[in-house]
């Protein structure tokens, strides 16, 4: 990985406080389900009972989960995990949670994960601190 120097433009740069990620599905139940048991817990948040919940990675990093038909499948969320072992400890115990692993040396180790709509959650552990 390589950062790209930026070069003055005469306005600063965007910060946030706080990161929701969505992740667009067709059946409320079934990826509730699934993400419970790759974030290991249950949601943190129920927006909208059978429609949307959300997970709190961090503070102020949030997954959260939609129904939406027409947007159902095209998700891609990539989360920097501290320890991938420890990440996939849960997850891998169940079947609904086969992955594929992925290494580019000196830049990352990943594990490439495919919800119940074809969405892509990645849980990564990046080697090169810069």
């Amino acid at each position: 990985m390589r950062r790209v120097e930026r070069m003055g433009s005469g306005m600063g740069k965007m910060t946030g406080q706080f990161v929701f990620s969505g992740i667009a599905v067709t059946d409320y139940p079934r990826a509730s389900a699934w993400y419970e048991t790759l974030f290991g817990a249950p949601p943190d948040a129920i927006v909208q009972e059978g429609v949307e919940c959300m997970w709190e990675l961090r503070e102020g990093a949030w997954i959260y989960i939609v129904v939406d038909r027409e947007r159902a499948g095209k998700s891609i969320v990539t989360i920097a995990v501290h320890d991938l072992q420890d990440a996939l400890a849960g997850a891998s115990a169940s079947d609904a949670h086969r992955y594929s692993m992925e290494t580019r040396p000196g830049v990352y180790h990943k594990a490439v994960f495919s919800d119940p709509d074809g969405n892509t959650v990645t849980l990564a552990k990046l080697l090169q601190a810069k």
